[in-house]
């Protein structure tokens, strides 16, 4: 049984615990639609600063597929200004970073996951996050996986990897 002095030492030793562990990015919805050899995708991140005021981001970017070069086109934008480009053909790459113009101490990254390239298919999943920068993320939104299609020259959107086959 738990007298008083041991119940305030486990509250205590779990408010410490709670303290001393990061606390976890929020998870934000995505919406993505593709139509073709082309797919968009939009995150709505609301990012508290350093000074606890709440700053509306809307980070997009969009993926055409290329089949002749067997590669995916990634163009990121900014209230409507290219951020960044970025071709993926077959390796996990790493992150692209960029920093939004009106608030210079925030990071928007595109992180890539699970590139597959298999027969007439190619893979990669997506995540937008939003940060302070040299911070670990403080919001995210899974824009899940784009696969395209070398025969039918076509780009669809999956809530998973898929695993292809040869």
């Amino acid at each position: 049984m738990l007298t008083g002095h041991k119940l305030a030492v486990l509250g205590a030793l779990m408010l410490l615990l709670t303290a001393a562990r990061a606390p976890m990015p929020i998870r934000m919805p995505a919406a993505v639609s593709c139509m073709g050899a082309r797919c968009d995708a939009c995150a709505d991140f609301l990012v508290k600063d350093h000074r606890g005021i709440q700053i509306p981001l809307k980070p997009c970017f969009c993926v055409d597929f290329e089949g002749r070069d067997m590669a995916l086109h990634f163009t990121g934008t900014d209230n409507g200004t290219v951020v960044f480009e970025k071709e993926i053909s077959g390796e996990s790459p790493y992150p692209v970073c960029y920093v939004p113009r009106v608030h210079d101490y925030l990071q928007i990254c595109l992180t890539f996951q699970d590139v597959n390239s298999i027969g007439n298919s190619l893979q990669v999943c997506t995540t937008i996050q939003a940060s302070i920068i040299n911070t670990p993320p403080k919001v995210f939104a899974n824009t899940n996986c784009f696969v395209a299609d070398t025969q039918s020259n076509t780009l669809t959107y999956t809530a998973s990897p898929r695993e292809l086959k040869g």
